[in-house]
């Protein structure tokens, strides 16, 4: 008798378990696919740079714009948020990938206009 309480509170605590991980997985994948959320005006501009550059898939107006997206980051007139961001799509053109880091440069893009 004492060894079937034990098995079923392991199990239940197992369930407990599998449970609390499920929820977790459903949190994150909400929190990832939220979108970006507001951007700074500098931000949104050098995103505008970005979706001209992918479109032309131009090296060298690429470098340019990375410059001064690091400039920017290190006289910390942009934040480590935006510009985390948008050298994560810096890095998707440079690895060849234009169009996924056009399309969501257009959905960043896309998040900045306010409805009312």
């Amino acid at each position: 008798m004492t060894k079937t309480k034990s098995a079923d509170a392991s199990t239940r605590n197992w369930w407990i378990a599998i449970a609390f991980c499920l929820a977790s997985v459903i949190v994150l994948v909400i929190y990832l696919t939220s979108g970006y959320g507001e951007v700074s005006t500098q931000a949104y501009q050098y995103a505008r740079s970005l979706y001209t550059v992918c479109n032309q898939k131009d090296n060298a107006r690429l470098e340019k714009v990375v410059q001064m997206i690091e400039a920017d980051h290190k006289s910390q007139k942009l934040s480590d948020r935006d510009h985390n961001y948008l050298m994560g799509l810096v890095q998707m053109a440079k690895n060849g990938k234009w169009n996924d880091a056009q399309e969501r440069i257009r959905s960043l893009l896309e998040a900045q206009v306010k409805t009312e």
